[in-house]
């Protein structure tokens, strides 16, 4: 029998310390990644059937009134809830993608970040309508914090968390008409939102990154991938196009080349001091130039096939950080409220402006609230749009 003394007692030991170390640093790191929480809360969620989905959907954005499979919904949930926004307050969030698989990229959580989003949401309006106004606020931050956790590299997670946001955003448009005026409250709110926001990555960031996952599908031993996607939706595909995708890999290496200097003058473009009605003529041109180019140019096949819809997910982004210029305009109406009794009859000077016409939003006061008004309109919807709040009595 071995004595706490001997050598080898000493030796057993030291290791299995340095086991339980190890593995005490594994699971460190492993809480610090949200991904692994979120997994967590779409294991936990008891998804609705697709009817109430959508009923959820509705009740969140102030749609439709609540009613008792609502409520059970969100009961049943709590769990899910709680895991959400542990998640949501963290960081770090990998969800483990592999990009080398370039064009077949999977992302199967995709739907289920969705259902967690209206849930959320539900939730949200459910705490207002209950007087719980702080509660209800934090989880639209939980929103759009999940937003950014959502965004990777890839334009479709870019394009989620651009709809997460505007989620939260309308969440919160509907909890500002309900509470009574709140300082202390509102203005924490604002200050929160406007960094949520800076945090968010930016259109031309993720371009950069979106522009180095497609390349990786623009390679010769991927052009059968290539041909089938292109095929796919569109029978017209013409011979000598299949033709130039079965060439040699200097084809490729052209092709690939070319489409980086594509999204390098996309991002010129988007970074540029123009305005934003300018920047979509701009991207007309640009998008007419590198697809029409491709029925010359050989190097350009892979640009046209690539390129993404630039103009319309700008539209995306303006009207997204339009919405929060208007929660932020509307926070400072209703602090003065608060502070005055009445709302003002102007905006103030600095308030945040319109991002489609860069001018201040046209202020009007209604019978139960105010309305901010776009000046300038959505090019591709040619729509000038409104926010409208309500004021709580």
């Amino acid at each position: 029998m071995r004595t706490l003394d001997d050598p080898k007692s000493h030796m057993v030991t030291c290791i299995v310390l340095v086991l339980v170390a190890s593995s005490v640093a594994t699971w460190a790191q492993q809480q610090e990644n949200a991904a692994l929480l979120y997994y967590q809360a779409f294991l936990l969620h008891e998804k609705p059937d697709d009817g109430l989905v959508h009923t959820i959907g509705d009740y969140g954005k102030g749609k439709i009134e609540g009613n008792e499979k609502i409520a059970e919904h969100i009961e049943k949930n709590r769990s899910a809830i709680a895991s959400a926004v542990k998640a949501a307050d963290m960081d770090t969030c990998d969800w483990g993608y592999d990009y080398s698989q370039g064009f077949d990229l999977q992302m199967p959580h995709l739907p289920q970040v969705r259902r967690i989003a209206f849930l959320l949401s539900a939730e949200a309006r459910s705490l207002a309508e209950r007087g719980d106004y702080a509660t209800a606020l934090d989880r639209c931050i939980t929103l759009r914090k999940m937003a950014g956790h959502v965004t990777d590299r890839t334009l479709i997670t870019y394009l989620v968390g651009l709809a997460l946001n505007g989620l939260a955003n309308g969440a919160a448009q509907n909890i500002l008409g309900l509470m009574p005026g709140d300082v202390k409250e509102l203005s924490e709110f604002k200050n929160r939102l406007s960094q949520t926001q800076e945090r968010f990555p930016t259109l031309e960031y993720t371009y950069t990154q979106e522009a180095q996952v497609c390349a990786e599908s623009m390679r010769k031993e991927k052009a059968e991938t290539l041909i089938t996607l292109m095929r796919q939706g569109n029978d017209s595909v013409s011979d000598s196009t299949i033709r130039r995708l079965r060439g040699d890999e200097a084809f490729f290496e052209r092709n690939r080349n070319h489409y980086a200097n594509a999204i390098g003058t996309i991002i010129d473009t988007l970074e540029s001091s123009l305005s934003y009605q300018e920047i979509c003529i701009k991207l007309d041109e640009l998008d007419r130039h590198f697809c029409g180019e491709a029925s010359d140019n050989p190097d350009a096949t892979l640009t046209a096939m690539a390129l993404p819809a630039t103009k319309r997910i700008l539209q995306l982004r303006v009207r997204q950080q339009t919405h929060v210029n208007a929660l932020c305009t509307a926070i400072d109406l209703y602090m003065a409220k608060a502070t005055t009794g009445r709302l003002p009859d102007t905006l103030s000077a600095n308030a945040p402006n319109d991002l489609f016409s860069g001018k201040p939003f046209r202020y009007e006061k209604t019978a139960d609230g105010f309305v901010l008004h776009c000046q300038g309109k959505d090019l591709d919807k040619d729509k000038a749009y409104e926010f409208e709040f309500k004021v709580a009595k």
